[in-house]
């Protein structure tokens, strides 16, 4: 399908937010007037947690789920509504309920929040994220061992050691495990079976970061040229491989020049993008 700007603010309960929604292409008139009828759906009474699905569904309808939502939200976390809390997502909507207030009424009585200093959505160090890397290297680079695996963990009267695939070890006062799930389970097994279990069952989702390289010339340094945006969101309905793509060109134009003159263009994406793109000469 065609691009379509997304309603800004559509996340926040406010008449800005609102208004937006409204006049957006992305949802049909029948859509729209599911929207109106907020004020009439009961609230959930139970207090339990329940999906991001399953809240917007029921006080929005699936219009607003498959077409906004599912794709901004999902995108944004790289997993399905479904599977996402909305008590950690959008815990403003959901306390809204909570108090027994629509959240259509609210909304068109709250002015949208005052702006913070003019900053863009997306924001970067200035000479790129890559700094804090090295800054992090700097700070502790008589310790930091690469390209070291860890055997596993043992648990000592008070620290920690950490035994090395050589069969070194490392004492530590505390020990923190960023390995995927797999791998994690695996490290805590030996200590919390129960543990290990929660750990390994959470599903990973698919990411990839694509670098381009332009040519001098090819594109300009200027902020306004290029597509606006920063990136695309794609609804589960279009039924491609594609679910998200963060651009950067907007943000990043006037520090990634390389020094062969190069312009780097950056995209992150969510889904099978690796399997979809095709480059053309």
């Amino acid at each position: 399908g065609d691009l379509v700007p997304l309603p800004y603010g559509v996340l926040q309960p406010t008449r800005a937010a609102a208004r937006n929604l409204l006049t957006s292409p992305l949802l049909s008139v029948r859509g729209r007037a599911r929207l109106a009828v907020e004020p009439l759906i009961p609230r959930n009474r139970s207090g339990d947690d329940e999906s991001v699905a399953a809240f917007v569904r029921r006080r929005f309808g699936s219009e607003l789920l498959d077409e906004l939502i599912e794709p901004l939200v999902g995108g944004v976390h790289g997993a399905g509504t479904d599977e996402l809390s909305v008590d950690m997502v959008l815990p403003a909507l959901r306390r809204i309920e909570r108090e027994g207030h629509s959240i259509a009424w609210r909304a068109l009585r709250t002015p949208a929040p005052a702006a913070r200093g003019g900053l863009p959505p997306l924001v970067t160090l200035r000479g790129g994220m890559g700094q804090l890397v090295d800054a992090l290297d700097e700070s502790i680079a008589d310790d930091l061992r690469l390209g070291t695996g860890v055997a596993g963990l043992e648990r000592l009267v008070d620290r920690w050691r950490v035994v090395l695939a050589d069969g070194a070890t490392v004492d530590a006062d505390a020990v923190v495990v960023a390995t995927p799930p797999a791998a994690s389970a695996k490290l805590v097994a030996p200590l919390d079976a129960e543990l290990a279990e929660l750990v390994g069952a959470q599903p990973m989702s698919r990411s990839q970061i694509v670098t381009l390289l332009w040519e001098p010339g090819t594109i300009s340094g200027s902020i306004g040229d290029g597509p606006p945006g920063t990136g695309f969101l794609v609804p589960r309905t279009e039924g491609g491989p594609v679910a998200a793509c963060t651009d950067n060109i907007h943000h990043v134009l006037t520090r990634n020049i390389d020094a062969a003159g190069q312009f780097a263009h950056h995209h992150y994406c969510a889904g099978d993008f690796i399997q979809a793109l095709t480059f053309h000469p």
